[in-house]
């Protein structure tokens, strides 16, 4: 279950979250199952975050860092991640029809049993061997950051 006071924080805007991260480095957020429907979050930082089983439907990831987030299970049902950082992040499970990713880095990313991978648009993404996809699912040649 989300952390009461983290979840404050957050809801005060991405300048006091972001704040709030460099002043607390060593706390991992636990935002698990927090709903942020169609909330948009430019520049956020949730780098190592808990927010498994999260409702993110509708949400902006613009310019996010997700870095090692665990956000398996979490529903991004129409989310729209922009220039998002998602590397090494934990999506299994998570739900994604119709999800927008462009230039998204899933580097080392876990999307095994997502659920309704193919219907989500993906554009100028980055990933590589690390990256584990859905079964069945083939992505083209890695794509590598310069």
């Amino acid at each position: 279950m989300a952390d009461g006071e983290q979840v404050a924080k957050l809801r005060q805007g991405v300048a006091a979250w972001n704040t709030w991260r460099r002043d607390n480095p060593t706390i991992r957020p636990d935002l698990s199952g927090i709903t942020l429907e169609g909330t948009g979050f430019s520049g956020v930082n949730l780098s190592g975050a808990n927010l498994g089983g999260a409702n993110l439907n509708r949400i902006y990831f613009i310019r996010a860092n997700l870095t090692g987030a665990n956000m398996s299970g979490a529903s991004l049902i129409d989310a729209t991640l922009v220039d998002a950082n998602l590397s090494g992040a934990d999506l299994s499970g998570a739900k994604l029809p119709e999800a927008t990713l462009i230039r998204a880095n899933l580097s080392g990313a876990n999307l095994s049993q997502v659920w309704r991978w193919k219907s989500a648009q993906l554009s100028a993404a980055y990933w590589d061997e690390q990256t584990k996809w859905p079964e069945g699912y083939h992505p083209p040649t890695p794509q590598r950051l310069s």
